[in-house]
């Protein structure tokens, strides 16, 4: 269902291409790594090239092909990721209008993002890595290995792009460790509540000891 959110990635790319109808593509070429500039409209990734999103403005739509790589670190809005050839989208974050992936493409889901469409064909991939993870009937929850929760609704799509009467089953859930420093902070908190009742038993015993006495 729409939201504010999806309403302003879409506002966002209709007046991006409206300020840019006679601008060229985005080619990234040639086994290069490019950091995605500001505000992009038409983007494509070729030839096992990365793409790394570090960028609010983000973009309309973003293509890869032939064993690209995009990877969505610090992204903002991004209408369209359509990721196709064997490419790889590692997702931190972002707002995506759609997702979709085709011919055995990976979307490997690190961190909590937002898409009204996840379109995965029967050949595609998709690894999600995290904590709490379920995956029922097309829905996915769970928290995401940077801590941030999430829900998605997966389509199942063939290799045309028509979405199917079916839910997507090519989806790994692959648990993760808490980070070092949040088990620290948890065994801490164990250690804490240990002393405390501890304590507490301390001083009870003492009070029963002096009744005891009297």
């Amino acid at each position: 269902m729409w939201n504010s959110k999806h309403l302003l990635s879409g506002l966002f790319s209709v007046t991006l291409s409206l300020f840019s109808l006679t601008a060229n593509a985005l080619t990234v070429s040639g086994n290069q790594e490019v950091e995605l500039p500001w505000g992009e409209v038409f983007v494509d990734v070729y030839d096992t090239s990365t793409l790394n999103i570090n960028n609010f403005h983000g973009a309309s739509f973003i293509d890869a092909y032939q064993q690209s790589t995009v990877n969505a670190y610090d992204a903002g809005m991004i209408s369209w990721l359509n990721m196709r050839d064997n490419s790889i989208a590692n997702i931190h974050s972002g707002i995506y209008s759609t997702v979709h992936l085709f011919d055995n493409s990976i979307a490997n889901l690190y961190g909590g993002f937002d898409t009204d469409w996840f379109l995965v064909a029967p050949d595609a991939q998709v690894n999600v890595f995290g904590r709490h993870l379920d995956y029922i009937d097309g829905r996915l929850n769970g928290m995401a290995a940077n801590g941030t929760y999430f829900s998605l609704e997966l389509s199942a799509v063939d290799n045309n792009g028509y979405i199917l009467d079916s839910f997507p089953t090519n989806v790994t859930l692959n648990a993760v460790p808490l980070p070092a420093p949040l088990v620290l902070f948890i065994s801490g908190l164990v250690v804490l509540a240990r002393l405390g009742n501890r304590k507490r038993g301390l001083f009870g015993s003492g009070w029963r000891l002096q009744a005891a006495a009297n």
